[in-house]
């Protein structure tokens, strides 16, 4: 990650799953691997001065909220 802020890029949206593109449909995708939030929450702990957004089966505000004290944004999608 450093590599690429020395470049000039600063924030990092993250999914929290990892994305198998030849086991799975993108369907299956969704649900398979679980969601790892504590990847990425240590990711803003190794590199605090990055901006770190989490992404990933995030439902609710309650969730959000939760997030935000790991991590300094969260990205919302299909729901």
């Amino acid at each position: 990650m450093y590599c690429v802020a020395e470049a000039g890029c600063h924030t990092f949206v993250v999914h929290a799953r990892k994305a198998w593109l030849k086991r799975f449909s993108p369907k299956q995708n969704r649900e398979i691997p679980p969601l790892q939030y504590e990847r990425v929450y240590r990711l803003k702990k190794d590199f605090p001065l990055l901006e770190i957004i989490i992404n990933g089966g995030i439902r609710n505000i309650n969730e959000v909220k939760n997030h935000l004290g790991y991590v300094d944004g969260v990205m919302l999608g299909r729901e």
